[in-house]
């Protein structure tokens, strides 16, 4: 069964959307929502070449956090097994989690928002906007989306990487992660020209050089020329880390990613006074080397 309702963009213009359910605390497509997106393409609601949006959601069991990533794996899930399907990937107009449905407090949770709405047709934005995320000032939102257009980017435009999280002092991602790095692949898959540079970037060290075999710390204007091992391999590793999900993970080509770690020779604040002041500094950052 098929279940239909209606779903209105910030232009107030209705469009049918499919709801897919899921099995409670499940990101993973069962055998009922399988045999509905089958029944979906086989009737040609989802054809080839029309483009189509999909919206994740949760029920209220769980964390704000935990709720936010379910519903954008779930998202997710949707999207890979279309594709899996040979829905190419340029007519997948929009894959976003909302979160828990806003609803009061059962500790059964509501069965009817573990869920995901697929919205045949898209949502009408201009072919120019591509699916991003915050990755700057040049962000804008359609119809409630975070979007980039590819044209207005300059080569050499550099983007932080927001909600990318690692293990402390480490280079493992953190779970939470993900949902960003998959927008940045899924910007990259459908904008086959750009090239990027992932930098990596730590805090909470002073600045250096070497003289001989001591650590001196360095004079005015000689931050360029600093020297800051290990901190600097963490950053590498840190940035080493993105690059192999966006290639091993996501099937990006290799060739259009390098990466470089700075260490702390590139600090947005400085000196570090507060958690504040580190936690600006510990970032990754995304820099547009083609397009």
């Amino acid at each position: 069964m098929l279940f239909i309702s209606c779903f209105f963009t910030a232009a107030a213009q209705p469009r049918d959307s499919i709801t897919i359910y899921f099995d409670i605390g499940a990101s993973h497509l069962n055998s009922r929502s399988i045999k509905t997106i089958d029944s979906l393409v086989y009737n040609d609601i989802l054809a080839p070449g029309r483009k189509v949006g999909i919206i994740g959601y949760a029920d209220i069991i769980g964390s704000e956090q935990s709720n936010q990533r379910l519903s954008t794996l779930r998202a997710m899930a949707v999207r890979d097994y279309l594709m899996k399907l040979d829905m190419d990937s340029s007519n997948i107009e929009w894959v976003t989690g909302k979160g828990a449905v806003n609803r009061p407090y059962n500790k059964a949770g509501y069965p009817e928002d573990r869920k995901v709405q697929i919205v045949p047709g898209g949502f009408g934005r201009k072919k120019s906007a591509v699916v991003a995320t915050k990755l700057g000032d040049i962000i804008r939102y359609e119809n409630g989306a975070p979007v980039i257009d590819v044209n207005a980017v300059e080569v050499n435009t550099v983007f932080k990487l927001d909600k990318v999280y690692f293990q402390m002092g480490r280079s493992d991602l953190l779970p939470q992660s993900l949902p960003m790095l998959d927008a940045l692949a899924m910007f990259m898959r459908d904008n086959p020209g750009v090239k990027i540079q992932v930098e990596g970037h730590v805090c909470c060290a002073d600045p250096y050089k070497i003289v001989g075999n001591k650590r001196v710390p360095l004079a005015a204007g000689e931050k360029d020329t600093a020297q800051y091992a290990p901190l600097s391999d963490l950053s590498t590793h840190r940035a080493t880390s993105v690059f192999a999900y966006l290639v091993y993970r996501k099937g990006i080509e290799a060739s259009r990613i390098k990466y470089v770690g700075y260490g702390v020779k590139h600090r947005l604040i400085d000196p570090e006074v507060t958690d504040a002041d580190r936690a600006a500094n510990r970032r990754v950052e995304i820099r547009i080397l083609a397009k």
